[in-house]
């Protein structure tokens, strides 16, 4: 990587490297590559995974509503919180992910993300013997920021705002994108999709599509947002049918 300055010093790339590996889950939805003619392959991880849920349960979803983790019939909405209650191995693994994110201030927080987009697109890019896709690599690498989790803080989303810009210029073919509801919050000046909305909007973000998660119970905070702050952002919505 390159002209990457931490605050603190204290980890060689290789370090910052091997960390923000363990912060890469796979993602099967939108892996880009493919273990057999019918199945995408989960063996390159391509997304960030942190708690799902509020802050105050312990997850990083401040924009989060009741209806995302409503249980209809024995069924959480929200997927993401319902693998991690379903896979202890996986809830433990983003608990650690967040505890050690946490602990970074905002120029380690900037390293690590682009030490993890890095180590995304150099998964894609450069495969090695032993990959799924070795001798194949992958023309469009990209990058799912929070297939679980959100943005928590308006220092996280400065972090990634930064890191984004740097992606723009040092692996200007990686894309990446993210669903967030942390927008249209109290304050507002302090959204933590805020920093990588306004990246977008005035040209220094041109890798990365942020959409405005909404659903039925958040429909007038989204109306707000299109208003203002993030009027240049697409909408995500979650409902239950297509009619509603």
């Amino acid at each position: 990587m390159k002209d990457l300055r931490p605050t603190q010093v204290n980890r060689t790339l290789d370090e910052w490297h091997a960390l923000a590996c363990t912060f890469l889950s796979s993602d099967l939805k939108c892996s880009p590559v493919a273990s057999s003619p019918t199945r995408a392959s989960d063996s390159v991880r391509v997304a960030t995974w942190l708690p799902s849920g509020p802050p105050d349960q312990g997850g990083t979803c401040p924009g989060c509503t009741p209806y995302c983790h409503r249980n209809d019939d024995g069924k959480l909405t929200c997927y993401a919180r319902r693998l991690e209650l379903g896979r202890p191995s996986l809830e433990r693994k983003t608990a650690t992910r967040l505890d050690t994110w946490n602990a970074l201030g905002l120029g380690e927080k900037i390293t690590l993300a682009a030490a993890i987009i890095d180590a995304a697109y150099r998964s894609q890019v450069e495969p090695g013997p032993l990959s799924t896709h070795a001798g194949h690599p992958v023309d469009r690498p990209i990058l799912r920021i929070g297939a679980g989790g959100d943005l928590a803080t308006r220092q996280d989303g400065e972090a990634w705002a930064a890191a984004l810009h740097w992606a723009g210029i040092y692996r200007p073919t990686l894309r990446a994108w993210l669903y967030s509801r942390s927008y249209g919050l109290d304050p507002g000046d302090a959204d933590p999709l805020g920093p990588i909305a306004d990246g977008i909007r005035h040209g220094s973000i041109t890798n990365t599509a942020a959409y405005l998660s909404c659903d039925p119970e958040m429909i007038e905070r989204t109306r707000r947002a299109l208003r203002g702050r993030y009027a240049h952002l697409p909408v995500a919505v979650l409902a239950d049918d297509h009619a509603q």
